[in-house]
């Protein structure tokens, strides 16, 4: 047995032999599976489980000559960490992209249906037998004999900044070693021209040994894997948790964006937003760039410019460097808000304002995707001109993202929503008006994960809704109806706000359908686990 931790930071045994068994047979079997029989194999491994540290996905990724293909294809990396609206960020950015043809990579997490949603090339979900195969390199990776080729060709100008002599002093490097660790460093540093001998290839301590790879690891190495085989020229890349330690971080990135700093993850990131945010800094790469949002306390901006000045990094903060205003339009009376309101958006490197669409993903993560897009723009050789603004207002308009307020039924409107902490809380119940009719009542079916802030969360909600419907998640990490229904029975005013307990999501919202007038309006919302059992009851797909 060996003791392993949980997303939620609780320590669990598991079976070790049980576990090799299972990679011995991925590897051997793996060739022939399907990608069911592949999500079979993770969920063996279990997504809840974690182990945080960089040696050994590094050392699977320089089997998998990932770092020498990344610079030889010329690939962009766009790294996005925070607490909340990484999604949405990702999302923007890839699509307006995608909009002017750059063939983009998008890695998300978690999923609410399909695994392939976290894997997506210009927008659509990746193709199960290219992923398939993926996760078979990446098994077949973690073994030491892996004979697996690079997929691109190198083209002697990527290596114009560091060559050998820079690791001539270095004889623990093979020569193969070598090339991979120049382009290591090339990837890191071409974003800026000055060198960084700093940057020295890590040591590969592990390069003997059979590797064990998480979940999440495995999901990583696929998806830039897979981004290779289609010669992606941009990769946005969500950090599933924390920053530093996250198996994305491996990839030096031209641009780290911080979208926001909440306390979420604390038994694994620390309990102050300063903590938090230094492990969000880790993404900071020397020479880079950052891209910070505004949702950040001072504590805790003051932590990520301390670390971004150490790597010599431009940093950008909104509400500084640039800024999103939502402002009314004229001669919009009777419209929704969306319709009747639009975004501006200013940018000290732009001279002048421009106006977008009101957004479908939060406003929040709209200023700091724009910013990050005109970054790229420049990199990439664009013009601001109307075919580019264009490209950028049709994703604005038209991004959105499954279970972030989405609309899934009608009748009382039903909303689905992951929000799963107090700042995401925090976010809904300033944002309510938006999605609210005038008439009827605002109701709540509501579940949680156990590890969460759930007080929290239900302490910033608890005056925004006539009802609340509290039910139990069924699953490893879900809390039970009891919590949810203690705590707001002994915090909200009776004679306004009525209280339900129910076993399971779907029984919740029926129940709530079944209490609600045409005019009111229902939010589910909770966990992506939450959202997922919704979408099954109400056939949302």
């Amino acid at each position: 047995m060996i003791k392993t931790e949980t997303i939620g930071g609780q320590a669990v045994q598991q079976d070790s032999n049980a576990l090799f068994q299972a990679l011995l047979e991925a590897k051997n079997q793996g060739n022939s599976w399907d990608i069911a029989h592949w999500e079979q194999y993770l969920n063996t491994i279990n997504p809840d489980h974690m182990a945080l540290g960089l040696d050994r996905v590094r050392e699977v990724a320089f089997r998998l000559h990932l770092f020498e293909d990344l610079v030889n294809n010329g690939t962009y990396i766009v790294s996005v960490a925070g607490t909340n609206g990484k999604g949405s960020t990702c999302a923007l950015i890839a699509q307006t992209m995608s909009n002017l043809d750059v063939n983009v990579g998008m890695f998300t997490s978690p999923h609410l249906k399909s695994f392939t949603e976290r894997i997506q090339l210009n927008g659509e979900k990746i193709d199960d037998q290219l992923l398939a195969k993926c996760f078979s390199e990446v098994v077949a990776a973690q073994f030491p004999d892996a004979q697996i080729e690079s997929l691109i060709d190198p083209q002697e100008e990527n290596f114009a900044q560091f060559k050998d002599e820079d690791f001539e002093d270095d004889s623990s490097l093979s020569s193969d070693e070598r090339i991979m660790a120049i382009a290591e460093l090339n990837q890191a540093t071409r974003a800026q021209e000055l060198g960084a001998p700093r940057l020295m290839a890590n040591k590969r301590p592990l390069k003997d040994e059979v590797i064990e790879l998480t979940y999440f690891e495995i999901a990583t190495l696929a998806a830039v894997r897979a981004f290779m085989y289609q010669r992606c020229e941009l990769l946005v890349l969500e950090v599933g948790l924390g920053g530093r330690l996250d198996a994305v971080n491996i990839f030096y990135n031209d641009i780290a964006v911080i979208t926001s700093i909440g306390k979420d993850h604390m038994k694994i990131l620390g309990d102050s937003s300063t903590q938090i945010a230094h492990e969000k800094a880790g993404i900071i790469k020397p020479y880079g760039e950052v891209v910070v949002g505004k949702n950040i306390d001072e504590d805790a901006r003051l932590e990520i410019l301390t670390v971004a000045k150490t790597n010599d990094a431009k940093t950008y903060l909104e509400d500084f460097a640039f800024k999103v205003d939502v402002v009314a339009k004229t001669d919009c009376e009777g419209k929704s808000f969306a319709q009747s309101h639009e975004i501006c958006y200013q940018d000290k490197a732009v001279s002048f304002a421009l106006y977008f669409p009101y957004p479908k993903v939060p406003v929040s993560c709209v200023g700091i995707a724009l910013n990050v897009i005109f970054k790229l723009i420049d990199a990439l050789g664009f013009k601001n001109n109307f075919e580019t603004l264009s490209a950028i207002e049709d994703a604005v308009a038209n991004v959105c993202l499954p279970g972030r307020m989405q609309l899934a039924s009608y009748q009382p409107n039903i909303y689905l929503d992951v929000a799963h902490n107090e700042p995401a809380a925090a976010h809904l119940k300033a944002h309510l008006g938006t999605y609210l009719s005038s008439k009827g009542r605002k109701v709540a079916v509501i579940a949680m994960l156990k590890d969460k802030d759930i007080e929290g969360v239900l302490a910033t909600l608890k005056d925004s809704f006539d009802a609340f419907y509290v039910a139990t998640l069924n699953t490893a990490r879900g809390e039970s109806q009891e919590r949810l229904y203690n705590y707001l029975n002994d915090h909200v005013d009776h004679e306004k706000v009525q209280l339900y307990k129910c076993d399971t999501v779907a029984k919740a919202i029926d129940q709530a359908q079944h209490d609600c007038a045409c005019e009111d309006t229902i939010i589910v919302m909770g966990s992506f686990v939450t959202v997922s059992e919704a979408s099954d009851f109400l056939h949302v797909n």
